[in-house]
């Protein structure tokens, strides 16, 4: 935690624990509980972000587990492939866009895409989960810390709601899930750039 005091960073670590405990058993744990579980078999699940992290388990828990049929949409060609094919060779369904959430005429391209494919043509959920994490001071965070955080952590997650819901829209069918953090409702240490991100986030979700 920085240059902070031994006292500073213990007071820290409780801070954080008991806010998780917070969003795990007033927010979260309502949801689990009580939210009715539905099939999402042969459904289409376009995910950004979707190469690797939280992006690819839930790739591949959408497509093997619940055999769902998933697009991965990640700037990053090499993982993105790599994720499609292991989830194929596993059994599950799997294809691989190319994109950059931070750029609308990117994500607006993928979208036309994934409409146009034969064995595909809509996407039922879109799951926005790609995202940066710079961390760091205010004043010690560089201006292209921010700016990258925004474009990609905010107006990339609007940039790709709008490429997606006029067609959900128009179906009046599908779904959009936004991932957030415990950042989105706390401020935490070192998080000036990337709570703020998730804070807005949340804005818009709700």
């Amino acid at each position: 935690m920085g240059s902070e005091s031994i006292p500073k960073q213990i007071y820290l670590s409780i801070r954080f624990i008991f806010q998780f405990i917070y969003c795990l058993l007033f927010r979260d744990l309502p949801r689990v509980l009580f939210l009715k579980r539905k099939s999402v078999e042969d459904q289409i699940v376009a995910i950004t972000g979707g190469a690797r992290g939280i992006g690819r388990g839930l790739a591949r828990r959408f497509a093997i587990s619940e055999r769902a049929i998933v697009c991965i949409l990640d700037i990053n060609e090499i993982e993105g492939c790599r994720t499609a094919a292991e989830i194929n060779n596993d059994g599950g369904r799997a294809h691989f866009f190319q994109c950059d959430v931070s750029d609308p005429q990117s994500l607006r391209a993928c979208a036309k895409r994934i409409y146009a494919s034969p064995e595909l043509g809509k996407v039922d959920i879109l799951i926005c989960d790609a995202a940066v994490l710079r961390l760091g001071q205010l004043l010690n965070m560089s201006d292209d810390d921010f700016r990258i955080t925004m474009n990609v952590n905010v107006l990339g997650y609007i940039f790709t709601i709008r490429s997606f819901l006029a067609e959900m829209i128009n179906r009046n069918k599908g779904q959009v899930v936004a991932i957030g953090s415990i950042c989105s409702y706390y401020g935490e240490y070192l998080g000036s750039a990337y709570c703020t991100s998730k804070f807005a986030i949340r804005g818009l979700m709700e």
